[in-house]
């Protein structure tokens, strides 16, 4: 046989063969069919995500709720609210010489970050230099992901802006100013200045 018929016979066969692969109107219906799986999953997905965030939440509460206890067992009473040293009861309202430092920095040894409670002086200022990296560490525990939000805020002391890691949770000092004379009668909550 002729090496040309051998050409013209394959061609042949090629044309008669039954073409394999995707045409447009089945990619089109697999395009479709993901679409519609898709509309139908995500908002499970996206609710499952939501109970997930719920759940981390919740487990945030309740290790904050097993450390305050822990402190409670510790010094028989609640952390205060912030910490404000060097204040009498004479001096002016606003006398805030104090370190700042808030209850959750308290109870950071309750809270599995013993090395971290170690590293703060709180002798000092949260926006100290030596201060600076224990208080701009953010935590998990203390972010709730459904709030969202920066963890972290900044401070301006006057000489410096100082980054400093943010909460989701807050203690209660109860109704009234804060601004009271120091050394006043404390608040009706339990996390206030200076409580013991």
């Amino acid at each position: 046989m002729c090496k040309r018929f051998d050409q013209a016979d394959r061609v042949v066969n090629a044309a008669q063969r039954p073409r394999t692969g995707f045409t447009v109107p089945d990619v089109l219906l697999s395009v479709g069919i993901i679409g519609v799986l898709l509309a139908i999953l995500l908002p499970a997905i996206l609710r499952a995500q939501s109970a997930a965030r719920r759940t981390q939440c919740q487990n945030n509460l309740k290790q904050l709720n097993l450390a305050l206890s822990l402190y409670h067992d510790v010094y028989e009473t609640f952390p205060p609210g912030y910490v404000s040293r060097d204040v009498l009861p004479t001096d002016d309202a606003s006398a805030e010489t104090g370190s700042g430092f808030a209850w959750g920095s308290l109870m950071l040894d309750y809270v599995d970050q013993g090395v971290l409670s170690g590293s703060i002086d709180h002798k000092l200022e949260p926006t100290d230099p030596v201060n600076f990296v224990t208080a701009s560490t953010v935590l998990s525990t203390w972010i709730c992901p459904t709030v969202g939000g920066d963890p972290a805020f900044e401070v301006d002391d006057g000489m410096q802006i100082v980054v400093l890691a943010a909460s989701s949770y807050t203690g209660c000092y109860g109704y009234g100013s804060l601004t009271s004379q120091p050394g006043a009668p404390p608040g009706p909550g339990i996390l206030y200045r200076n409580s013991h």
